[in-house]
């Protein structure tokens, strides 16, 4: 988690964990999208997706799922949003 918070831009850092932590009491999935930096430093917008796997107890014991790059996604949305 340490990881996580160092390197997702400081203005999506709550959203995001509030879009995710449901699936750790509870849920089970998730889905949040956020900024995050880049190992060259800029940033990119990116989309977790992820799968909350419970033993019998409903205990988490795994999580499955992916993280994409959704940069090009974001340009064109605000693309289309300016040129409305």
């Amino acid at each position: 988690m340490e990881w996580w918070q160092q390197r997702v831009h400081p203005e999506d850092a709550a959203n995001s964990s509030l879009n995710m932590m449901p699936s750790v009491t509870g849920k089970t999935s998730f889905e949040a999208e956020f900024r995050i930096r880049h190992a060259h430093g800029h940033w990119v917008h990116a989309c977790d997706r992820g799968h909350i796997v419970r033993d019998e107890k409903g205990t988490p014991v795994r999580v499955v799922g992916s993280t994409q790059n959704i940069s090009e996604r974001k340009r064109l949305e605000l693309a289309l949003r300016e040129n409305n």
